[in-house]
């Protein structure tokens, strides 16, 4: 037991012992928080208090979910199930659907675009690669937000929701023939999965009873981008239990145009007012020049950026650089510039990322790097195993590090993003790059193209003066 909670530092060591109310875990950037969530349960445990086969520590990812398991596995804890939300939700639905129905569970789509291309095609509309994209994105987000297709066109009014080619009712009646068309081919695609186990635990309870009798302690983790439909089947699974603990940054809440909800972390306390509530801000990523921009960042724009004041475990020593260029290939030059010295001092190509806010904005860069001979590999490919440079969108680079990060093409006009024009979607934007500028271990570059009358983004103005 001794060596579970060794190496955890005050603040993670309160947070493992802590087995006896709810408890909120607010993390900041590269504070450890996957090490303290796994070393809690595993604590647990250990020590009796949780049975292994009735955890269900909840995430995301497969990859998030993998690495819990992994982790668990290597302090001597097997059995716990570490899955993310829809793993969960549809394993619960292939054992009881068949039971409680007498029906088989409808297939699950891999792919729904090919049904939602011919819903937009049946309105005369065409079916563009952007378009599609698009239409599917407000399908999740209503799906997840609890929202129907006859509510869409007013709730999408409200929110600022905007799809370029299409008015909120032209979504809304895509949406209603997609939804026939699936009925007719008896399919469900994946949003369906938390919408159908949630209708099925609140309409058949001797199935959510039998669920909560089976898992009683539960972990949530990046709860900041739990969405309506996840926090409603959360307390569903719960059954009125309160052995739960979550954690997350709300300043890292980057998904909320997919239906993330920050409230529910930042409002944990209201739900349980017995809740324990910790914070974690010793950053073990990266050195204080780098925490020192990310926490000045975070005080220039205190409605966008409600983040912990993160403290350096790894002292001075690196360097943060903020560069305007002249033109779009002066910046492209400076990056290059840029990643060849750190490489001739001996780093490693697999130590850089790059990251933009658009995945357009990395094809230039992909270009330059593969004309000078430097290997490059784009993260949103899903290629995690590839050698070289990283280009990585910002929304990809969550949750992941790299000794030495360049953001560019931090320009008004390119972050926020044209389309955010709300409050709360400038909020978003400003939080995107707070998340870009807290990937970096040792070496930072942030650029943009000053020349020509273009400017830094409002939201690095302040520290670029």
């Amino acid at each position: 037991m001794d060596q579970i909670l060794q190496g955890l530092d005050d603040e993670q060591l309160a947070v493992a012992t802590a087995l006896s109310r709810p408890v909120v875990i607010v993390a900041g950037a590269g504070t450890g928080k996957t090490t303290t969530i796994t070393r809690r349960i595993a604590y647990a445990v250990t020590s009796g208090v949780y049975a292994p086969e009735a955890v269900l520590a909840l995430t995301f990812t497969n990859r998030a979910a993998a690495e819990l398991r992994e982790r668990l596995e290597m302090l001597g804890v097997n059995d716990v199930q570490a899955r993310t939300f829809h793993s969960a939700a549809l394993r619960q639905l292939r054992h009881f659907w068949p039971r409680v129905t007498g029906f088989a569970l409808p297939e699950i789509l891999s792919n729904n675009s090919e049904l939602i291309a011919r819903a937009i095609a049946e309105h005369g509309i065409e079916p563009t690669q952007t378009l599609l994209r698009d239409v599917g994105t407000e399908i999740t987000w209503a799906k997840t937000s609890n929202v129907t297709w006859a509510l869409y066109p007013e709730r999408a009014v409200v929110t600022g929701r905007q799809v370029l080619g299409a008015t909120p009712e032209m979504i809304a009646n895509i949406w209603r023939t997609y939804e026939r068309a699936k009925r007719a081919k008896v399919v469900m695609d994946f949003d369906d999965v938390l919408l159908t186990c949630a209708a099925m635990l609140h309409r058949f309870p001797e199935v959510a009873e039998e669920v909560s009798r089976s898992y009683r302690h539960f972990s949530v983790d990046e709860f900041q981008d739990v969405s309506g439909i996840q926090c409603a089947l959360l307390l569903l699974w719960l059954g009125g239990n309160e052995d739960i603990c979550v954690v997350g940054d709300s300043a890292q809440t980057i998904h909320t145009f997919a239906g993330a909800d920050q409230s529910f972390l930042n409002n944990f306390t209201q739900y349980y007012p017995s809740a324990e509530r910790f914070e974690l801000t010793r950053n073990y990523r990266s050195r204080t020049e780098i925490t020192a921009l990310a926490n000045r960042f975070a005080a220039t724009w205190p409605d966008s950026i409600a983040a912990v004041k993160l403290v350096s475990e790894r002292g001075d020593g690196g360097a943060v650089t903020l560069r305007g260029a002249d033109t779009p290939n002066a910046e492209l030059q400076q990056l290059l510039s840029w990643l060849q010295t750190l490489a001739a001092k001996g780093r490693d190509w697999n130590k850089f990322a790059v990251l933009t806010r658009t995945h357009q904005q990395l094809d230039a860069v992909y270009q330059m790097l593969q004309a000078a001979r430097i290997p490059v590999y784009r993260k949103d490919d899903g290629d995690a195993g590839a050698y070289g440079v990283a280009l990585v969108t910002m929304h990809s680079a969550k949750g992941l590090e790299w000794e030495c990060v360049a953001v560019v093409g931090v320009n008004e006009g390119n972050l926020p993003h044209p389309l955010a024009s709300t409050a709360t979607q400038l909020a978003e934007e400003g939080r995107l790059l707070y998340v870009a500028l807290t990937r970096a271990c040792d070496q930072l570059l942030v650029s943009w193209v000053a020349g020509s009358g273009n400017s830094c983004s409002r939201f690095l103005a302040p520290l670029s003066e």
